[in-house]
């Protein structure tokens, strides 16, 4: 019977094909500083508060989320050719910049989002074209910045439009997005919490290239 008060701690480790069961336990698990693991198998079936990814890195890897993982940092995480399985939302990919003194910048490359159930997530310094996205509900924001006229032009329900349409168009002074490229949105969350039909939404985003939908 697994100990429940015991944890994982990978630190500067080189992992080559295993599978990792982690966040059972009561305690954090580490799979960070200095962890290079390849072709990896990480199970996580706890919340994302239960492990540290920091500064690890993960080459063609697989992170299957038994439970909804929201609320994470992937930002000094290094992710080249791994795929991701379950439910993530509020999670942060690739560099954003932070200060030097918060770890080595991460990267996000050649993932798999397909198989993904993504809600609100923001992808940072990389080449979204080499990223594979689940379709629709999910739809993609590219390069908001650079096409922010076009997205704020959209009609968009009043309580999105205040709130998340400024946020992704860079007008939140608080919200630096210098280096955003990417955010992904779903359309069945926001049809819940701002009362548009799923329908309208798909009618209103496709008119737009650089909107993936």
């Amino acid at each position: 019977m697994t100990d429940p008060s015991a944890n994982t701690r990978i630190l500067g480790q080189h992992l080559d094909g295993e599978t990792i069961d982690l966040v059972r336990g009561r305690f954090v698990d580490y799979v960070s500083h200095g962890s290079t693991l390849t072709r990896c198998r990480l199970v996580l079936h706890g919340p994302a508060r239960g492990v540290v990814f920091h500064e690890g890195t993960f080459i063609d890897c697989e992170f299957v989320f038994r439970k909804p993982f929201k609320g994470f940092s992937w930002s000094h995480t290094v992710l080249r050719g791994c795929r991701f399985v379950g439910e993530i939302d509020n999670c942060q990919f690739g560099p954003r910049g932070l200060p030097a003194s918060h770890g080595a910048p991460g990267a996000v490359e050649r993932c798999d989002f397909s198989q993904a159930k993504l809600g609100w997530c923001e992808f940072y310094g990389c080449d979204v074209d080499g990223l594979r996205f689940p379709g629709w509900p999910t739809f993609i924001v590219r390069s908001p910045l650079e096409h922010q006229r076009e997205w704020m032009s959209i009609p968009f329900p009043e309580s999105y439009a205040a709130v998340e349409q400024k946020m992704i168009g860079g007008l939140v002074p608080d919200m630096d997005v210098t280096s955003l490229a990417a955010v992904s949105q779903n359309a069945v969350a926001i049809s819940r919490q701002h009362g548009v039909s799923v329908d309208s939404l798909r009618t209103l985003l496709g008119r737009h290239s650089f909107l993936s939908t």
